[in-house]
C-alpha cells in the first residue's frame, strides 16, 4: 500500500486556491480580488483547523467560536466586493444555510 503525505494546510499567505477559485467563478473576481481573499481564506482554514483541533474546548464552545469566525471571514470578504457581488455572496451563503 503507497503512503500518501498528508496535505500540508494553506498559509495565510498562499489560502486556499480551490475555496478561491470557486467563489471567483461565481462572484466574478478580479484577480486583485482573488488576491486579496486567497490569503482570508487561508487564514480562516488554519483558525477553524486550531479551533477543532483544541480538545479544551466543550462542542457547543467549539460550534460558538467556529460560527465567529466563520462571520468573520464572511465579513472581511464583503469588504471586497462591489454590490452586485455582495448580492450573489449573500445569496450563497442563504442557500448553504437552507
Amino acid at each position: 500500500m503507497a503512503q500518501t503525505e498528508p496535505l500540508a494546510p494553506p498559509t495565510p499567505k498562499t489560502g486556499d486556491s480551490k475555496g478561491v477559485n470557486k467563489l471567483g467563478a461565481k462572484l466574478e473576481l478580479s484577480d486583485a480580488q482573488k488576491a486579496q481573499i486567497n490569503p482570508l481564506l487561508g487564514a480562516f482554514i488554519q483558525q477553524a483547523r486550531a479551533i477543532n483541533a483544541d480538545s479544551s474546548l466543550s462542542d457547543s464552545d467549539r460550534n460558538t467560536k467556529l460560527a465567529d469566525l466563520e462571520r468573520s471571514a464572511q465579513a472581511q470578504i464583503e469588504l471586497l466586493l462591489n454590490r452586485d457581488q455582495k448580492v450573489t455572496f449573500d445569496k450563497t451563503l442563504a442557500q448553504a444555510d437552507a
